[in-house]
């Protein structure tokens, strides 16, 4: 695919319009819904498991990135999840907690 055969939709978001960040995306093919929650479940199972892990710079980002911000709730949106339930699933197991994810 070349470039002159990529339509690109330039747009704004209004939550962004303070910032006047200005996009550029390719048009695609729409994505299934079903997927994009997997994968969007998929990222928020490994943060959690990054969060736990040995090495320390996972466990720092991954534990930077579940104390929450735009970025954890928008997955968790796509997840169709709240992002406070998955924080207080979190903070319930502490730092070292070791309960899979989804477990009560």
């Amino acid at each position: 695919m070349s470039d002159d055969d990529v339509e690109y939709v330039y747009y704004v978001d209004p939550a962004d319009v303070p910032e006047l960040v200005l996009e550029v995306r390719p048009t695609l093919p729409p994505l299934d819904e079903e997927e994009c929650r997997d994968l969007a479940a998929a990222v928020l199972r490994r943060a959690v498991l990054d969060a736990q892990d040995a090495a320390p710079h996972r466990r720092r980002a991954a534990r930077a990135f579940l104390a929450g911000g735009r970025d954890l709730a928008w997955w968790c949106h796509v997840a169709g999840v709240d992002p406070d339930l998955i924080q207080e699933w979190v903070a319930a197991r502490g730092a070292g907690g070791r309960g899979e994810v989804g477990e009560g």
